[in-house]
Order: C-alpha cells, then structure tokens, then sequence
C-alpha cells in the first residue's frame, strides 16, 4: 500500500541597540514572534504526547499536496485503481525566524516542519486528528488553491503532484508527539497574507528531498509485470525510448495525460534517469 501520510523550521533574530556616545544601555526586546503559551496539556496514557496552547504569525512555504492511498485487496494496475485522495497541507516556517519556545516544547532544535489538521476529537488530549480534504469537498477545496498563484490544471483535474505558495500564516492549537524516533508538531492554520517568492523547487525545503523521512509525500511508485516500451510519446506509434524489464518496481509517475497515458521516469539498468510514457493499464499499484 503506498502511504503517503504525512511534518518545519522558523528562526527569529533577535536585536540590541546601544548609543554611541553614552553609557550602553539595554534597549527593550523586540517583539518577538513567538506563540503566547497559555497552557501545556499531557494526555493522561502518553506522557510523549502534548496539546499547545498559543497563537504566532509566521512567513514561510505552504505545501499543498494529494495523498493517495490504495486499498485494493487484489492487485490491480493504474487504470483499474480507485484510490482514496485527500489534498494534505504541510507549512515550512521561513529560515529567518526561531520558534524557539515552541521547539522547546515540542522537544526539538527548531521547528522545519507543521503539519497542518483541520480539527479534532475530544481536545485538547486529542486522538484523532481530522486532517485534508475529499475530492468531494468542492467548497472548502476552491477557499484552499485560492491562495496559490499557480495551481496546474493536471493537479486539479488528475489529483496529482503538489503546489507551494510563500505566505503568512496565522497557526494555533499546537500538537506535539513522538512516534519511534521522530518527533511531529500539527497545527490549525490559516493564511493572512500571500506573498511573492521563489518558484516551488528553488527553495530549500526538507521535505523536497527524496531521502528525508516522509520527503516528497506526493511522490507514486508503480512496478511493471512484462516487458514494456517507454515510449517517447503518448501513443503506441511513438519511438521507444527503452524497455523496461518485467519486475522493475521504481517506475515514478509525473504526470496523466489524456487517453490513459502517463508519463514517468525510471533508473534504468546503467544508472541513467530516463523519461517517458506508458499506458496505465502498464503500471501495477505496489502494496
């Protein structure tokens, strides 16, 4: 089953300014962008596990993504598939501020990582967190992708890949627990404010990368149970760029296209990342 579940760092400097020509003298602080933590709530069965309370205001990425899971007991290929999808959201705190209360408390160096949850069951000692939106959801879908200046249509139409947009968001109701050796914070959040910046890949988010754990959570492998072309265009009468052996299990799914066609990358035997496309019904969904 492919889970793609789904977790970010601000740093706040902090300023002094003394005369000249007079004795120093301490200025006041700035105003630090730092939740105001009225209370710290402990589930009464896991100590690990910690509801925050407190509000912040904090500039950085907003990572919009779809979740699929696949639920089929039986094998079935991509064409025959019916995942389940949910749009995720995830904020990477801009890396010119420190929550550094809030990552006091939520036991790490810095927060790089919020996952984003929609509300819950029984707060503040939370079980379940109610997280993401349904296809069905047209609504509350439209209020999300508004505030990204470039939605693709593929990700609308196909539910596919991810979109990020800098902004300014307000986040509260913290949630801190450890899972193994990880360590997550959640948060409610809405945006206040969009802002101009980079192009979603020329920013270096953590989650970006392919290695870090729960890195690229939008990212699909398939496998293939035959020998089959990967072709340079969507269509049986397009060259074949290489084959793909029966068996290969790290066939990456970029993007749908019309006629039940995908296009997808693969290492193949020598090491060389290569492109091309496949038809669905090619591709098998790897539980």
């Amino acid at each position: 089953m492919s889970r793609i579940a789904k977790a970010t760092g601000l740093l706040v400097l902090g300023w002094l300014l003394a005369a000249c020509t007079e004795p120093p003298a301490v200025q006041p602080a700035p105003v630090v962008n730092e939740p105001a933590v009225l209370s710290v709530h402990t589930k009464p069965d896991n100590p690990q596990f910690h509801y925050i309370e407190g509000t912040l205001e904090a500039d950085g990425l907003l990572l919009a993504y779809w979740e699929t899971l696949y639920l089929e007991a039986a094998p079935v290929t991509l064409a025959e598939a019916r995942p389940q999808q949910r749009l995720q959201l995830r904020f990477y705190p801009a890396p010119s501020e420190r929550l550094t209360r809030l990552a006091g408390y939520a036991g790490v160096a810095e927060v790089s990582r919020i996952l984003v949850y929609r509300g819950s069951v029984d707060a503040p000692y939370i079980d379940s967190l109610h997280t993401g939106y349904a296809p069905t959801e047209t609504a509350a879908l439209a209020d999300v992708l508004a505030v990204f200046d470039d939605v693709p249509d593929g990700f609308r139409r196909y539910r596919e890949g991810y979109v990020v947009q800098p902004v300014r968001a307000r986040l509260q109701g913290f949630i801190r627990f450890v899972e193994g050796d990880h360590r997550f914070v959640y948060s409610r959040l809405s945006v206040t404010e969009t802002l101009a910046g980079p192009a979603a890949g020329q920013t270096p988010v953590p989650d970006f990368n392919p290695d870090t754990y729960l890195g690229q959570p939008w990212r699909l492998l398939y496998s293939v149970a035959e020998l089959t072309p990967l072709r340079l265009g969507p269509g049986h009468d397009t060259a074949v760029v290489t084959e793909l052996p029966a068996g290969t299990v790290t066939v990456e799914k970029l993007t749908t296209v019309p006629g039940g066609w995908v296009r997808v990358q693969v290492v193949d035997s020598l090491g060389r990342l290569q492109s091309g496309y496949v038809p669905e019904a090619s591709l098998w969904v790897i539980n």
